[in-house]
Formats: C-alpha cells, sequence, structure tokens
C-alpha cells in the first residue's frame, strides 16, 4: 500500500520544476516590432535611440535565426546596447542565452555582467547553473558560492535543499529548514511544492520528513488557490490527500500548525510581490497604449 502511494505521489510530482523563477523586475515588457526587423542595417546611433525591451528582443531573434537571418554579431551589438540602460536586462540577456540559445559561456557573461552592475539576483540564476549542471560540469562549491551572494528566497530554497541532502556540504536538516523558512519570508511561494517534495524524496513517504512535507504542501496549496483560484489547488489537493493515508493524526495537526507557520511567515512579502506586479502590468499597459496611440497618430493624414 505504502509503495503504490509513493507511486502516485511521483506521478504526481514529477511534472514539477525546480526552485528557480524569473525574478520580479525580469518581467517580460517587450515584444518584437516588425517595422524594426525590416531594417537592413544599424548604427550606433540607431541603437542607442531604440527601447532596450525592443532591442533584446530582436537581439534574440539574430541570436537564433527566428524571421530574420541569424546575425550573432548584430545581436551582440543589440544586446550591449539594451544592458546599459539597467543591470538587470544584462540577467534577461543571460537567462536568454542559458535557456533559449543553451549557450553556457555567453549566459556566465552576461550573468556577470549583470551582477557588476550591481544586480545580486544573477548570483542566483549562476548558481541554478552549476547546481543543476545541465550546460556546463555541476559544481556545487561555486553554486552554494553564488547562492550565499544572492540571499533572495531563490537562493534560500537551493541552500535549504543543498543542506538538507548534503549536497557540497554536509546534511543538516536544522539549517536546512532555516533556509527554507528565509524563503517563505522572502516571498517565495513558488518553492514550497519543490521544498514539500525535497523533504518527501529524502523518506519517501516514511515517517520522518512527512510532517515537513505535508505542511509546505498546504503552504504552498494555499498561495496558489489565493492568487489563481480554487481550481488551481485540486491537483495540489491530491497530493495532500495521498500524503496523509497513512499520517498519525498527530502528525497531521503539526503538519497544519507548521503549515499556518509558513503562510504567516511569507503572507507579507507575497503582498508586496503582487502589489508591485500589479504596478509593473500597469505600468506596460500604458507604455503600450501610447505606443499605440503614437503610431496611429503617424498614420492619421
Amino acid at each position: 500500500m505504502r509503495l503504490l502511494l509513493a507511486l502516485f505521489l511521483a506521478a504526481l510530482l514529477a511534472g514539477w520544476p525546480g526552485f528557480g523563477g524569473p525574478p520580479l523586475a525580469q518581467e517580460a515588457e517587450g515584444g518584437i516590432d516588425a517595422e524594426l526587423l525590416k531594417r537592413a542595417e544599424w548604427t550606433n546611433a540607431q541603437l542607442a535611440s531604440t527601447d532596450p525591451f525592443k532591442l533584446i528582443d530582436l537581439g534574440k531573434a539574430y541570436a537564433l535565426g527566428t524571421d530574420v537571418p541569424k546575425n550573432p554579431e548584430l545581436a551582440a551589438r543589440m544586446f550591449a546596447a539594451a544592458s546599459r540602460h539597467r543591470a538587470w536586462l544584462a540577467a534577461r540577456i543571460g537567462r536568454f542565452y542559458q535557456l533559449a540559445a543553451k549557450d553556457a559561456d555567453r549566459a556566465i557573461i552576461w550573468y556577470k555582467t549583470a551582477i557588476a552592475g550591481g544586480d545580486k539576483l544573477s548570483h542566483s540564476s549562476l548558481g541554478s547553473l552549476y547546481f543543476y549542471g545541465r550546460l556546463v560540469p555541476h559544481n556545487y562549491s561555486l553554486a552554494r558560492d553564488h547562492f550565499l551572494k544572492a540571499a533572495d528566497g531563490i537562493a534560500a530554497a537551493f541552500l535549504g535543499q543543498m543542506y538538507l541532502q548534503g549536497l557540497g556540504t554536509m546534511p543538516n536538516p536544522a539549517i536546512a529548514k532555516q533556509w527554507f523558512l528565509e524563503a517563505a519570508r522572502q516571498g517565495n511561494r513558488l518553492s514550497m511544492q519543490n521544498i514539500g517534495e525535497t523533504y518527501l524524496k529524502m523518506n519517501g513517504i516514511d515517517q520522518e520528513y512527512d510532517t515537513e512535507a505535508l505542511a509546505w504542501f498546504i503552504a504552498s496549496k494555499h498561495f496558489t488557490e489565493t492568487r489563481f483560484g480554487p481550481l488551481y489547488g485540486e491537483r495540489k489537493g491530491l497530493q495532500i490527500d495521498a500524503l496523509t493515508i497513512l499520517m498519525k493524526t498527530s502528525d497531521i495537526l503539526a503538519a497544519k500548525r507548521q503549515a499556518a507557520k509558513i503562510i504567516e511567515i511569507a503572507s507579507p512579502e507575497i503582498k508586496n510581490i503582487d502589489n508591485r506586479l500589479k504596478a509593473l502590468r500597469a505600468n506596460r499597459e500604458r507604455r503600450r497604449a501610447k505606443s499605440r496611440q503614437s503610431e496611429d497618430g503617424n498614420k492619421s493624414p
């Protein structure tokens, strides 16, 4: 019976990603401008006067050869021009090279450029690169160094996993729990599901980590339903139900108390993040409306 439940939980958890996610400031704002794609030549003055978000989208197109002939040199010029505006734009370029172009060398260069410009969050991106070892060899020592320098919610979740599982360091469940709670304190709701999964994988669905796993699953379900509605919490509800079948009532109650603590710790910063996201989206819509008005004005006779 326990084996069947383990297999069921594994199937439910299989689709969940790792702890990472794009930082708040890196939410997409641009879009490829068809008129700019038609431009055959780009002077430095034209690059300097073009919206940096549009330059990044154009640079991606030229780097991959999407809708335009592949032109890595022009892409590099566009990225360089765009990144002069804000450090986190360099981080966005790094993420493009890591996730889309699968070019670790260029990704590392752009992350380091962002860090040099003051973007500490890029340490998390570099840390995840070495942690997963998909484009570069595994290097938990380097990953840990970058996560400690980032000190954000994503890095805290990674550090918790490293201390819990003994990745590049001696296992220390107490320190792991501190880092997981720090991730919650910084509003990292995206990692709550994965923290529960990490605890579950440590002990299958045996007893030692069941309570911790259940607590994080309950907290994850709470914040998912709060943001997206009850329908989005149904899948998490199935995981919770499956996990509690063979748990003692006292352990389930302990998990609920722990979940309430996690929710209390995380709620203030999650509320702040949601408010900032709303402001970013509103600003993006104002920019788009202004751009449409300008285009309509240019088309008028």
